[in-house]
């Protein structure tokens, strides 16, 4: 079996978790458009009445709540990305 030192095994963990950021923030964005064009090709075709304020309210609360949701994730994995360059200095 090879024996890899802690120094190598801490950037090999900083790595994984760098990975597992940006596949976060990749689906999150995917997630983001991929309801933005949902929501746009529903209002073009009238399938949402923009007339009715029950549905549209629902339907921008809805909207609001992915939204935040989606960008938060994303701000939250880009800033620890943004520290694993740190981390690595400090070895």
């Amino acid at each position: 079996m090879i024996k890899m030192d802690e120094e190598t095994k801490k950037k090999n963990i900083l790595d994984l978790e760098f990975q597992m950021h940006m596949n976060i923030i990749s689906t999150a964005i995917v997630i983001i458009f991929t309801y933005l064009i949902g929501i746009g090709i529903a209002l073009i075709s009238n399938q949402i009445n923009l007339k009715n304020y029950t549905i549209l309210i629902f339907l921008l609360s809805c909207s609001l709540s992915i939204l935040i949701l989606c960008f938060g994730i994303c701000l939250n994995s880009f800033y620890k990305i943004i520290k694993i360059p740190d981390k690595i200095k400090n070895f």
